[in-house]
């Protein structure tokens, strides 16, 4: 999903507004581009076939209408609101290291339930390590409102640089994304940037 993130949005907007509800909904398709359907139809079939989605259908003539009903259970809700992106993320990361096997010490951990100096619980996406530097990686695809100061405080209490702690959000502009990495101690990213931001990451340890 999150390769194809720029074509799918349509769809994936509409499956985290019916998921709570487990209803039904339907996509006109008609005025897409190809490419737009192609890889609607493809992500849709592919939760479907995993049990994601409970119905999936797909009209092409006359209306390329879409017609699909998100799973319930507790496996696809967590996959559903967000989960495909932190292990979309995670992914990346692993497979470009992989490429560059050898060249440095290299390691990570996901989902990890850490308590910080206030006593308060906290979870942490992926952290992982390069040699001899941090770095940190939050996932949203919702609200990062009430999420984003947190991170920032938490970020610059643990001593690290804007270029050592990200944020990657979908559905937000360029202009906002530039407007918050300067604004707060970390540097946010959409996901398109993912592949881009990890490799040069990579690249300066070399």
């Amino acid at each position: 999903m999150g390769s194809r993130y720029s074509l799918i949005k349509r769809f994936y907007g509409m499956i985290k507004s019916n998921m709570n509800s487990g209803s039904s909904f339907s996509l006109n398709l008609r005025d897409e581009p190809p490419q737009v359907i192609s890889a609607t139809c493809q992500v849709a079939k592919e939760l479907h076939g995993i049990a994601f989605l409970e119905e999936y259908r797909y009209f092409r003539a006359p209306r390329y209408l879409l017609v699909a009903r998100p799973s319930r259970s507790p496996q696809a809700l967590n996959f559903l609101s967000g989960n495909w992106l932190e292990r979309y993320v995670r992914c990346n990361l692993i497979r470009l290291v992989a490429a560059y096997t050898g060249k440095f010490s290299f390691s990570y951990i996901a989902n990890a339930q850490v308590t910080l100096s206030n006593g308060v619980d906290f979870e942490i996406d992926l952290f992982f390590h390069i040699n001899n530097q941090f770095y940190w990686v939050e996932s949203k695809t919702g609200e990062y409102q009430d999420k984003i100061q947190k991170y920032s405080r938490i970020a610059d209490e643990l001593g690290l640089q804007r270029s050592q702690v990200f944020m990657v959000l979908t559905d937000v502009s360029q202009d906002i994304r530039s407007d918050l990495s300067s604004l707060y101690h970390l540097s946010v990213i959409g996901v398109d940037e993912v592949k881009a931001t990890f490799d040069g990451i990579l690249k300066n340890h070399l």
